[in-house]
């Protein structure tokens, strides 16, 4: 989406001077956001900040600066827009796993998407979900047939007669978000490819960002990734780190449904000893 966005034309559909004041005021706000409240919700060595946290101090705040409940609401409104479901399971909730079409055996349907499909006919198995990933109907590489359930499937039109979703939305919709996801992309690069670890790059610092990164306080992360077992990651817990079998299953549990977890928090040395110990064992 960010990359059409990115390429559409300058000319207006009679926008006015307060839609160009609004959009050219996005990458000012978002900096400010990202630059301030990032760094206020990560600074916690002891916990990480819930998803209820970060959706309201950071996620709605941010979609505000670029009036995105705005293009939703348009291009929810339009059918053609997505083939793809992509609900985000939350915890207990049921997963299908078809065993006769999916690619692979992490490929899974909701129940909504499942109850309108061919799906529900074949060998099928049902889990609930420990939170987290989300439902692949309308992925083409997630099933060999029967991509789409009844709710998802494309309406039989020429690819000619599908309607753009840019052109759904008005002059000073797109550059909005135009201007948010630009902003975010050189965000995600600048914060990227910085390898200073007690200094910001010059748009983010502040007095109060300088402070906390004067003290000796780091934190290693265990990321989660799709190539090392549960096993294997409990035994180096353990083996390598000193975490006892109870510890280590619930922090490789933990990672497995967020995404990531604190290894260490101490010295900048401590924690490269355990980044280091940890690489080691998987």
């Amino acid at each position: 989406m960010s990359l059409s966005l990115l390429s559409v034309s300058s000319e207006t559909d009679g926008g006015t001077l307060m839609e160009g004041v609004m959009a050219s005021d996005v990458p000012r706000k978002v900096k400010e956001l990202l630059a301030n409240v990032v760094l206020e919700l990560f600074t916690n060595c002891k916990e990480l900040p819930s998803d209820h946290n970060i959706k309201a101090r950071l996620i709605r705040p941010l979609e505000d600066t670029w009036r995105a409940h705005e293009v939703y609401k348009v291009l929810q409104g339009n059918p053609t827009v997505s083939n793809f479901c992509g609900k985000v399971f939350k915890n207990g909730e049921p997963a299908i796993f078809c065993k006769d079409c999916q690619t692979d055996p992490t490929c899974c349907l909701c129940l909504e998407c499942f109850e309108k499909s061919e799906h529900k006919k074949h060998n099928y198995r049902m889990f609930a979900s420990g939170g987290g990933g989300c439902c692949d109907c309308g992925d083409p590489e997630a099933w060999t047939e029967h991509v789409y359930c009844n709710i998802h499937k494309p309406l039989e039109k020429d690819s000619s007669e599908q309607a753009d979703p840019i052109a759904m939305l008005s002059y000073s919709l797109v550059e909005c978000s135009r201007s948010f996801f630009s902003t975010v992309v050189w965000y995600c690069m600048t914060v990227l490819n910085w390898e200073e670890s007690r200094t910001l790059p010059p748009d983010f610092a502040s007095s109060s960002a300088q402070t906390i990164l004067e003290k000796d306080t780091f934190v290693a992360f265990l990321i989660n990734d799709e190539v090392h077992t549960y096993d294997e990651v409990i035994m180096g817990l353990h083996s390598h780190l000193g975490l006892s079998h109870t510890a280590a299953t619930d922090l490789a549990t933990y990672v497995d449904r967020k995404g990531r977890g604190i290894l260490r928090q101490g010295t900048e040395q401590e924690c490269l000893t355990a980044q280091t110990n940890i690489n080691k064992s998987l």
